[in-house]
C-alpha cells in the first residue's frame, strides 16, 4: 500500500488549527509538510529514490565545470537521492513548493548555468503547493463587498467579479495541471482569519451575508478550477476539502 498523502495533509490542517501561532508565514508551513513527508517515507523505509542514471547533463563553462564534476562522481557514487525536496525546480521554469519523487528515478538530472538542478516530472510521485494568504478577512472583488447587489446576483455573477489575479491562485494551479496525470498533485491554501468565509464561521461572521455568498462563490470557482488538483482550504477555526 502507498503513502497516504491526504492524511498527511490534513495532519497540517490539525497542527495549524491546534497551534496557529506556530505558523507565521508560508515557510513554516512548507516545512513542517517536509518534516512530515520525510518522517513518513523513513518509517517505512522509502525515504531514498534509486537513481537508474546518476549523471547531470547540461553544459557549462569554463571553471564551473570542476564543480559539476564533483556533484556528479558524487552522485553516482551515491546513486541514490532523498524523495522529498522543498523548492524544487521541474521542467524549465517551473518551481513547486514541495516534490516527493517516486522510488526509481529513472531520469538523468539537468545542470543549469551556474549550479542549479532540474529535474524531471516524469519522476514525480507527488507535487504540492501552499499558499498562506495572510491578513485578508475575505476574497476580493472588482466591486465594494458591502454592495447590495452582490445578494441579487446568481453565484455566477458573483465568481465573475471575483479579483482572482490579486493572490496569484490561478497561476498556482497552472503549474500542478502541466504535470503528467501520474502525480498526485495537492493544493494547500491557508488563512490566518477565515478568508473563504468556510465553516464553522465565528458569530461575528455570521451576520456577514455579502461576505458570506462571496466566500461561496470563491470555493466554488477552487472548485471550478481544481480538476483533478486536491484542494484543503485551512484556517485557525477549520478545515475543508474544497476538491
Amino acid at each position: 500500500m502507498g503513502v497516504e498523502y491526504g492524511g498527511i495533509v490534513e495532519q497540517l490542517a490539525d497542527e495549524f488549527i491546534k497551534y496557529p501561532i506556530e505558523f507565521g508565514t508560508e515557510a513554516d508551513l512548507r516545512v513542517h509538510l517536509y518534516n512530515s513527508l520525510v518522517d513518513t517515507l523513513a518509517e517505512r523505509g522509502e525515504e531514498m529514490a534509486t537513481v537508474q542514471n546518476p549523471r547531470l547533463v547540461g553544459d557549462t563553462k569554463s571553471y564551473k565545470q570542476s564543480y559539476k564534476d564533483v556533484v556528479e562522481k558524487r552522485f553516482q557514487e551515491r546513486g541514490e537521492i532523498e524523495r522529498v525536496r522543498l523548492n524544487a525546480s521541474v521542467g524549465k521554469r517551473t518551481k513547486f513548493d514541495i516534490i516527493v519523487f517516486n522510488g526509481t528515478v529513472n531520469n538523468p538530472v539537468e545542470w543549469v548555468r551556474s549550479g542549479s538542478k532540474r529535474f524531471s516530472n516524469d519522476d514525480l510521485a507527488t507535487a504540492f503547493g501552499i499558499k498562506f494568504i495572510k491578513n485578508k478577512c475575505y476574497p476580493p472583488t472588482t466591486c465594494s463587498v458591502n454592495s447590495d447587489e452582490l445578494l441579487k446576483m446568481d453565484l455566477e455573477e458573483l465568481q465573475s467579479i471575483l479579483n482572482t489575479d490579486e493572490n496569484s491562485l490561478l497561476g498556482e494551479f497552472e503549474k500542478l495541471h502541466s504535470l503528467p496525470d501520474s502525480v498526485d498533485t495537492f493544493f494547500i491554501l491557508v488563512s490566518n482569519n477565515n478568508y473563504l468565509f468556510a465553516d464553522p464561521l465565528a458569530e461575528s461572521e455570521e451576520s456577514e451575508t455579502k461576505k458570506q455568498r462571496v466566500g461561496m462563490a470563491a470555493r466554488e470557482w477552487l472548485r471550478d478550477k481544481a480538476g483533478d488538483i486536491t484542494i484543503l482550504y485551512i484556517h485557525p477555526r477549520g478545515k475543508t476539502w474544497i476538491s
